[in-house]
């Protein structure tokens, strides 16, 4: 069974109720984008450091995308330990570590954790999902995900234009979330 718990359900620039982003809660436990403002509402939540699996980002718009290095240095000040995969398109490890770079955020002199980059638009097979893609129409390409399990799915889409490929993906879906 898959539940999913909004950290955030506001636009690019609301504060009140943050970035969109979803944590869906099964036998993993997956973190839907990671805005500016995610990492507070995550921290609200009082969640381990070792608590998620995965975080998939959509595309990398400030929203979507620039509370990853709070987040992974937030992780890494509390001692996680357990390996963390980054999910996203092609791109996405140069990106962060572009982020830390900039940031001058050297996880690599502190962390306890390894990060794992899962950069893919084709079917992936993620612990005890089915992960599908469609892309969207929207600067940056973003891009929508189906998880599929032996009981739900659910499906996720960052900003844009419904595309005829996201309208596949989110057939037979149980659950649908739809940011234009």
């Amino acid at each position: 069974m898959i539940t999913l718990e909004f950290l955030g359900v506001g636009d690019a620039f609301d504060s009140l109720r943050g970035n969109a982003s979803v944590l869906i809660h099964s036998q993993s436990k997956i973190l839907i984008d990671c805005g500016n403002i995610t990492p507070y509402f995550f921290a609200q939540a009082n969640y381990s450091p070792d608590f998620l699996d995965a975080i998939y980002l959509s595309h990398v718009h400030p929203d979507h995308s620039f509370g990853i290095v709070p987040m992974l240095v937030n992780f890494a000040f509390n001692n996680r330990v357990k390996p963390l995969a980054i999910i996203g398109k092609p791109g996405t490890k140069n990106f962060i570590e572009e982020l830390l770079k900039l940031s001058q955020s050297y996880l690599g002199n502190f962390a306890k954790f390894n990060l794992e980059y899962i950069e893919t638009i084709s079917p992936l097979q993620y612990k005890e999902f089915n992960l599908t893609f469609a892309p969207t129409i929207h600067p940056s390409d973003p891009y929508s995900i189906k998880f599929e399990n032996s009981t739900s799915s659910f499906a996720f889409s960052s900003d844009g234009k419904l595309t005829e490929e996201q309208q596949k993906l989110f057939k037979n879906c149980s659950s649908l979330i739809f940011n234009s």
